[in-house]
């Protein structure tokens, strides 16, 4: 499976954005609102007990997402 890290930049912005970094020294940059989201987009999330980390499953391709506080 591919490893992806979600990390929340801007949670005030609309839609807040997200920037995705699929490999050391590159990134991608996509809106991503909630985790709710990538729920609708048919991913299954785990969410950890303090909340900073969740993993979402989809098809082939699991996201690893980190939460800023």
């Amino acid at each position: 499976m591919a490893s992806i890290v979600i990390h929340r930049v801007d949670t005030q912005a609309i839609p807040p954005l997200a920037v995705i970094y699929d490999a050391p020294g590159d990134c991608l940059h996509i809106w991503c609102e909630t985790l709710a989201n990538l729920r609708k987009q048919g991913f299954v999330v785990y969410e950890d007990l303090e909340g900073k980390y969740a993993t979402a499953t989809g098809g082939d391709i699991e996201l690893e997402v980190y939460i800023e506080q």
